[in-house]
């Protein structure tokens, strides 16, 4: 029998409570013997993060414990230049050829999946958990509708999971520090105490 593994990408710039929430949903409705955090290194639909890559590793470091059986891949920041998912996971199955991944991903991102780089790639070497978040149930019909042609087009089996995830951005709590505004609601307490030791996001937007 093949392990079941998740993958959450991101940039993870912090960590924060919706990523976390969205692992461990995914974990206990897919029955993944581990949910593995692949932070990016250098993302091609984003811009660098704000915080080091050691900074964000360690805040994932400190969030596991909200996880259960999580762990944290290096597999995209050891990597030079602009980072893909499906040479990633391409690298991934190489290296656990046992393994069968589940990309974890959130309704909006799973509608702008089809326009990745090397997308075909992708749908055809992983399974997709799809977290749609209550209140989001206007977007049901185009996720049914993009996982039927998946399956259709490249056997991709996807998943669509309802969660109560909370509404989070980086961004959101990047400016929230800078205004100098609490935020225990958003991240554990230990990534929290982090930012403000190391002064993160105080002058960066």
């Amino acid at each position: 029998m093949m392990e079941k593994a998740g993958i959450l990408g991101g940039t993870f710039d912090p960590v924060h409570f919706g990523h976390l929430k969205a692992a461990e949903c995914a974990r206990k409705e897919l029955g993944l013997s581990r949910v593995i955090f692949l932070p990016s290194g250098m993302p091609p639909h984003k811009k660098a993060g704000i915080s080091t890559i050691r900074e964000r590793l360690r805040m994932l470091q400190l969030s596991l414990s909200e996880v259960g059986n999580a762990e944290i891949s290096e597999e995209d920041i050891r990597k030079d230049g602009p980072s893909y998912t499906a040479d990633t996971l391409e690298r991934l199955h190489r290296m656990n050829p046992g393994t069968e991944y589940w990309f974890i991903s959130g309704s909006d991102a799973f509608l702008r999946m089809p326009g990745w780089i090397h997308a075909e790639k992708l749908f055809k070497s992983v399974s997709v958990a799809v977290l749609q978040r209550t209140g989001q149930e206007d977007d049901t019909n185009r996720i049914t509708a993009l996982a039927e042609e998946l399956l259709m087009k490249y056997g991709t089996e996807v998943r669509i999971l309802s969660a109560d995830i909370p509404d989070i951005s980086g961004t959101v709590i990047r400016k929230a520090v800078k205004k100098g505004a609490g935020i225990s609601a958003f991240v554990p307490d230990a990534v929290a105490r982090l930012i403000e030791e190391k002064g993160l996001y105080r002058d960066d937007l």
